[in-house]
């Protein structure tokens, strides 16, 4: 037991040694952020004009919610999506779609039914043309990027 300890100890006061001996000065921190700032450009240069995050997702998943007329799990989002050409940024589309619509029931525009399953609330005409109509500029993008399959 006392071994353990020891060990314990020896780990704790290492860590807290490299603390210390790396000093936090400002140009390490403004080279960290230029490091950040160089992988979130990268990023966004992998994405193409039809991969959603962000408004776009959101009104999309509003549309394909409110023009199904019934409440749809998150698979079926996806796979509508991906029908019409359109793909979720993201390392896991599910729970990007997931954390998307969590937020829209948030701000009571979706109703969560049960686990997985989320049904659109009413909402202006409006509202639901301009979120159609970015849909389909977005599918139209889509089509443009897109080479033809074999």
């Amino acid at each position: 037991m006392q071994q353990v300890e020891a060990r314990r100890r020896a780990a704790l006061q290492r860590i807290a040694s490299e603390r210390v001996a790396r000093p936090a000065d400002g140009a390490a921190l403004i080279r960290d952020h230029l490091r950040m700032d160089a992988r979130r450009r990268q990023v966004q240069r992998q994405l193409r004009p039809h991969h959603l995050r962000g408004a776009d997702l959101r009104f999309s998943l509003l549309t394909l919610l409110h023009q199904s007329g019934r409440p749809c799990a998150i698979p079926e989002l996806h796979e509508q999506l991906t029908r019409r050409g359109l793909v979720v940024a993201g390392a896991d589309p599910a729970k990007t779609i997931s954390d998307v619509l969590r937020l829209e029931v948030a701000k009571r525009r979706v109703e969560r039914v049960r686990r997985g399953w989320y049904r659109a609330l009413p909402r202006p005409d409006t509202t639901t043309r301009r979120h159609r109509d970015r849909l389909a500029d977005l599918e139209a993008a889509a089509r443009r990027h897109t080479p033809p399959l074999p």
